[in-house]
Formats: structure tokens, C-alpha cells, sequence
């Protein structure tokens, strides 16, 4: 691990706390890509991994997993770490245990099951708060901006200054989308956890426009680069199925 300038650990669901505690003084960043998981293994809690002091940005694996390959979906499933624990905890299973048949007249399973739902309000608290950190926009969108852009020292991407990689994305903030882009929290708001693929009015990458300003899809879907890779794919598909 210590050979290269940085290694990238992704996924990581049977690393034990002890592994994790081992990595924190390495050159290592770990990968955390919520629908894979959840399609294929089980969810992580990179929670873990923060606490740990490892850094760890997000990603989306396969179409498998994510059929739109769009991160803002994925930074979504981050954002439900502050709830999603609460379902399976020990709260909720005393709470749905709770016994009502033959209750008394004096109230007492009333009381009992109000005890439970405070129980389980608690806790929902509780983790809202462990992960408040983490899932707020800006802690998201460092998620799969500047970590991942600082993961090697020879390319300077993640950031916007000179000689760096011109990735941009120019948003239509008139949009439905983004609305009401009234502050930059907002707009901030609105690009970690919405869905701002349709107020693209330009993507660059590597300095070169992909699509049409004010109409990426379209330049996109009319692209000969497109047709190009339509036609392997289904080629590829062809083969696939006649073995």
C-alpha cells in the first residue's frame, strides 16, 4: 500500500474495525458505492470508515446497480444513512413485539407502546445526528468532487484554477429542477440531493463540450460516437446470447 501515491479500497463490507484502524496512517481511500451494495452484497456504514479517519468518496459501480449511472442517486443513498439504520434496530423490533392482546382497562399497553415509539423517536435522533456531518450538501458533493480529485499528486483535477482539467458542468439555474435557487445553499441543495440532470445546459470534458449547449442529450443522443457504441454493443449482446 505504501508504493503508490495513493490506493483505492472500494467497498470494504468485511473489513473488520481493526483493518480499518490499521489503514488510517496509509495512503489509502476507500470506495463506497450504495446501489451495487445493495443490489448485489449489503450496505456498508461508512460512518465506520469516518470514524476511522479514512477518507472515502462515492461512486456508482455498474448500470446493474445504478441503470441511470447517476451519482446524484447514489450521494441520496448516502444522505438516508441518517435514517435507514432505524428500521432493522432494536427499537423498532421491541416496539412491534409489543403484546396488546387481553390488555387491562387501566391503560397500561397504551403506555407501553407510547414508551416504545419514544424509544424508537430517540433513536432516529440519535442517528440523524451521528450522520449529520456527513450527509450534509456540501460533505456530499465533496464526496465525488474534491476527495476523489485529490487521489493523485500528477492530476490536477476537483479543483477550478489553472492547468487544472477543465471538467465543468454549466447548470440552467431557471430550471424546475433548481427551484427556488434562491442562495447558494440551495442550488448546493439541490445538486447533492435532486435530480439536476435535465438543467444541463453544457458539459466539458477534459476542455471539450460533450452534446450542444443548451441541449447536451440531444447532441448526445444524436452523436456519431453514440451510434458507434450502440452497434457494438448490440453486437457484443448478439454473441452473448448465441453462446
Amino acid at each position: 500500500l505504501d508504493a503508490a501515491p495513493s490506493s483505492l479500497l472500494v467497498h470494504c463490507l468485511y473489513a473488520r474495525r481493526a483493518e480499518l484502524a490499521a489503514l488510517a496512517d496509509r495512503p489509502v481511500t476507500l470506495g463506497f458505492c450504495p446501489y451495487s451494495q445493495r443490489v448485489f452484497g449489503f450496505p456498508a456504514d461508512p460512518r465506520r470508515w469516518s470514524e476511522c479517519r479514512l477518507p472515502w468518496f462515492v461512486a456508482t459501480d455498474t448500470s446493474a446497480g445504478n441503470d441511470s449511472m447517476n451519482l446524484q442517486k447514489e450521494l441520496r443513498a448516502v444522505a438516508e444513512l441518517r435514517t435507514t439504520p432505524v428500521s432493522t434496530s432494536a427499537e423498532v423490533t421491541r416496539f412491534l413485539d409489543v403484546e396488546t392482546a387481553g390488555a387491562d382497562e387501566t391503560g397500561a399497553t397504551a403506555s407501553q407502546l407510547e414508551a416504545r415509539v419514544r424509544e424508537i423517536a430517540r433513536h432516529r435522533e440519535s442517528e440523524f445526528e451521528r450522520a449529520a456531518e456527513l450527509t450534509t450538501p456540501t460533505a456530499l458533493l465533496s464526496r465525488v468532487w474534491s476527495i476523489p480529485g485529490d487521489l493523485h499528486p500528477a492530476v490536477a483535477v476537483g479543483v477550478l484554477e489553472a492547468g487544472a482539467l477543465a471538467n465543468l458542468i454549466v447548470w440552467d439555474l431557471d430550471h424546475p429542477a433548481f427551484w427556488p435557487a434562491s442562495s447558494d445553499a440551495s442550488i448546493l441543495q439541490a445538486i447533492a440531493l435532486g435530480d439536476t440532470t435535465g438543467a444541463m445546459h453544457g458539459l466539458m470534458s477534459t476542455g471539450n463540450w460533450i452534446g450542444r449547449l443548451g441541449d447536451v442529450y440531444g447532441g448526445v443522443l444524436e452523436s456519431v460516437e453514440l451510434l458507434d457504441a450502440r452497434i457494438e454493443a448490440d453486437a457484443r449482446r448478439r454473441e452473448l446470447l448465441a453462446r
